[in-house]
């Protein structure tokens, strides 16, 4: 698949693509547990380019249902910053201070290459939404 991600605050850092089975219960659960129970989880860090799109290539074991997460990692600390780096989830859900469930941000993946448009939200005032005129 192809995620292409848009919205970047500026071009620090790097991107971290996380995919998941599209279940509420795996979605966003701990790399270790998923691999535990012999679940899917992926984990993609990608330098943000200096200029032009930010795109990711995910390969995916079958088509069938999944989610994932991408954050953009400004201090590459490996880690949300919640006043300080981007995220986003397919299908762009309005995010409050939790995670959204997995039925809003799953998709289905068929045969052949699945393309996601992912715009990154940003800590602005009292939640978590788009920049206006980010590229």
């Amino acid at each position: 698949m192809l995620v292409r991600v848009v919205g970047l605050k500026d071009r620090t850092g790097q991107v971290r693509v996380e995919l998941y089975p599209g279940t509420d219960e795996d979605f966003l659960a701990p790399r270790k547990v998923l691999r535990a129970q012999g679940k899917l989880f992926k984990r993609i860090d990608t330098p943000v380019p200096p200029h032009g799109a930010m795109q990711v290539c995910v390969s995916l074991p079958d088509a069938g249902r999944y989610t994932l997460s991408v954050l953009h990692d400004r201090n590459l600390n490996g880690k949300l910053d919640l006043f300080k780096d981007g995220y986003g989830f397919p299908n762009n859900p309005k995010l409050g201070f939790g995670k959204p469930p997995a039925s809003t941000a799953a998709f289905t993946a068929s045969a052949g290459v699945t393309t996601l448009d992912i715009r990154l939200n940003y800590w602005n005032g009292i939640g978590a939404r788009p920049l206006r005129g980010a590229d």
